[in-house]
């Protein structure tokens, strides 16, 4: 989701990185050309991607994994609450006209896959000492939940086949120790 100090652009495409001037010109996709007074490496000429504009002029690029994948505006639904419908938008690939349709924000990997959001909520109270553990790390519960049960279930977003529920894992020693916790707190009987 976008902070009251940015704004997120889809479908923008890096036109030019001049290293000797430090500047990176960007074209949106309706045809404005922005240009930033900085250049990174790990930009390519010609990427298309999601340019963040942040407060104060800084500028974020992500490069979609999948080049031909192309916001669909008009194919978007806004939601019907009362009905208990929710929002989508739509994208496709460049030259075809089949609909990709996932949450709001959500960029499809590579082809437009991914991996559609299938979770249910649970309301848990959690003690103060565990918030205090967090807030030690300067985390919430739900940031160490969240990281915890993607590691102990061994799910990775990779940018190929990104999670619409945004659960990722920390690493693969984490998937490890996760996994090793949770059979020897809860192992499996044979009755």
């Amino acid at each position: 989701m976008n902070t009251p100090n940015e704004q997120k652009f889809y479908d923008a495409k890096i036109k030019r990185l001049d290293f000797d001037a430090k500047v990176t010109v960007v074209e949106k996709a309706d045809g404005e050309v922005v240009e930033f007074p900085m250049v990174f490496t790990m930009h390519e000429e010609g990427a298309r991607g999601v340019l963040t504009i942040q407060e104060g002029g800084n500028f974020l690029f992500w490069p979609y994994v999948e080049q031909r994948l192309r916001r669909w505006p008009e194919e978007d639904f806004p939601g019907d609450e009362a009905k208990g419908y929710e929002p989508f938008w739509c994208w496709r690939l460049e030259g075809s006209d089949e609909r990709i349709a996932c949450k709001p924000e959500f960029v499809p990997g590579r082809e437009g896959k991914f991996i559609e959001d299938n979770t249910e909520v649970v309301d848990l109270p959690v003690p103060d000492e565990f918030t205090a553990l967090c807030a030690s790390r300067g985390l919430t519960p739900e940031q160490v939940l969240r990281g915890f049960i993607a590691d102990v279930c061994g799910l990775q977003n990779f940018s190929v086949m990104p999670r619409e529920d945004g659960y990722s894992s920390n690493g693969s020693d984490e998937r490890m120790y996760a996994e090793q916790w949770f059979e020897r707190a809860y192992p499996k009987f044979d009755f």
